[in-house]
């Protein structure tokens, strides 16, 4: 095979246009607007990495002098400069469209839009923190609970069996003339016995 002497004819190299690098391109999900800019800044980047394109936003690949390699250059940034402006909103896209270049809108972009998003970071990780003890609560209180729960179960069967005993003990009494008293039922009835056979005060 014949070694590719033309860049823009190599498939792997940056310069390459692949059938499905359109203008119509978009790279994002949600449009840039200003106040998203950290998401949608890494979104477009690992689109254009993906697309062998990142040199023409970092600086990597700068404006070539050779003339030949200045064409395939300028095409290359057309597209990427294009699938910029169908990522932001229509009043950013305005005001860069007239920028030379996409590595020129990239540092635009992000000296208009990456500071002013410093509180809204320090918000969101804010936020996340307060999320996360929050959720350490709740689990903290669900273990309390399950100790609870387990307490009280004991605490049930203990119930039962002292329910089972009175059932028990009042079976007794019913079947007094068939059965003999138990213990218990023999204290009581004792206890009864004294009660009413004690003499009161007032027959003395």
């Amino acid at each position: 095979m014949a070694p590719v002497t033309n860049v823009s004819e190599d498939s792997m190299s940056p310069y390459y246009i692949h059938h499905s690098d359109s203008l119509g391109l978009v790279l994002v999900s949600q449009p840039l607007t200003g106040d998203n800019f950290t998401s949608c800044h890494c979104d477009m980047i690992i689109a254009i990495s993906v697309k062998n394109k990142l040199g023409f936003v970092d600086g990597s690949i700068p404006r070539p002098d050779d003339f030949m390699l200045l064409n395939s250059w300028k095409r290359n940034n057309g597209i990427v400069t294009s699938w910029i402006l169908n990522s932001v909103s229509k009043d950013i896209s305005t005001s860069i469209i007239f920028t030379e270049s996409a590595l020129d809108i990239r540092q635009d972009l992000k000296e208009r839009f990456q500071q002013s998003n410093g509180p809204r970071i320090f918000q969101l990780r804010r936020n996340h923190r307060q999320g996360l003890m929050t959720g350490v609560k709740k689990l903290e209180s669900h273990h309390q609970m399950d100790y609870v729960l387990a307490f009280l179960m004991g605490l049930n069967e203990s119930f039962s069996q002292v329910f089972a005993m009175i059932i028990q003990e009042e079976r007794h009494r019913q079947l007094g003339s068939q059965y003999l008293p138990t213990e218990s039922a023999h204290g009581m009835a004792l206890t009864v016995k004294g009660e009413v056979t004690k003499p009161s005060s007032g027959s003395m």
